[in-house]
């Protein structure tokens, strides 16, 4: 398989001290960190916001390291002898570590890492995603996740569903055509509200058309509750265009890629009729 091919469902809470407060969710992918094409510049940029925003949260979609695609990783691993894995491996975690320390402003604020086509899977099973989420302290993702994000403050809380998974390529060609896979993944599941996928490079958050819910009060009755659908592209820090250098990008003549990560907003507001409610929005970290 290209990936872990793993599915999970997970929880995460944040603690909100004060209605006034902003909350910011960054969502990441594509780092493609040892690659020559990867933004140093960009990334040194995102560390910095995320160090000095305490408030942010993060969650990353896969393709964190360059290392292998799947068919050079599939090939070395069935052609390899074992002091060539072990060597191999060796590498990798040292560059899996290399990178984790680089990422401690973002430990403890992970909601977690999820899984993504570039990778090396270990003899004992795990990817090196899985390791990078280890080392941080956070869940793994796998490549399809859907984690259910509690805010709580003063006692009382709201919720929404995030749902990622790492992505195929889209349709590059229109400005709206990368959001369509991603749409379509939402119709996947019902009351999700952010849906995201990374592997195309694009950067970016779409607010869909308002949907309707009808769920209990307090009381019992029935009430309707309008949510508007954000869809995600998770950007990317490899650059698209380099000269002077070799690359599978240049021979496949992709386009040029958004670097960086999109950012939604997040504050909580106080109803009598259902308490907390949740309105979103996109934030830049420029």
């Amino acid at each position: 398989m290209r990936t872990s091919g793993l599915m999970t469902l997970s929880s995460y809470k944040i603690d909100v001290k004060s209605l006034k407060d902003v909350i910011y969710l960054v969502m990441f992918s594509d780092l493609h960190w040892d690659s020559p094409q990867f933004c140093d510049d960009e990334w040194r940029e995102f560390l910095y916001w995320a160090k000095h925003h305490r408030n942010a949260y993060f969650v990353g979609n896969g393709d964190y390291q360059d290392t292998f695609r799947a068919t050079t990783r599939d090939n070395i691993q069935r052609f390899a002898e074992p002091e060539e894995l072990g060597m191999i491996e060796e590498t990798s975690l040292r560059h899996t570590q290399k990178l984790a320390d680089q990422m401690k402003p973002l430990k403890g604020r992970l909601l977690g890492l999820g899984d993504g086509n570039h990778g090396w899977r270990f003899r004992d099973g795990r990817w090196d995603s899985e390791v990078l989420a280890q080392m941080m302290g956070c869940k793994f993702l796998g490549v399809k996740s859907i984690v259910n994000v509690q805010l709580c403050c003063q006692g009382q809380y709201t919720s929404f569903l995030y749902y990622q998974h790492h992505g195929r390529s889209g349709n590059t060609s229109t400005a709206g055509g990368p959001f369509n896979a991603v749409e379509k993944q939402g119709r996947h599941f019902d009351s999700v509200q952010v849906v995201a996928q990374g592997d195309d490079h694009n950067k970016g958050i779409l607010r869909g058309k308002p949907r309707l819910r009808v769920v209990p009060s307090k009381s019992g009755d029935l009430l309707i509750k309008e949510y508007t659908p954000f869809y995600v592209r998770t950007g990317s820090f490899r650059k698209g265009f380099v000269p002077d250098t070799v690359d599978y990008a240049h021979e496949a003549n992709y386009g040029p890629v958004s670097l960086g990560a999109p950012v939604l907003q997040m504050k909580m507001y106080k109803t009598q009729e259902d308490g907390l409610r949740l309105k979103m929005g996109e934030h830049s970290m420029i």
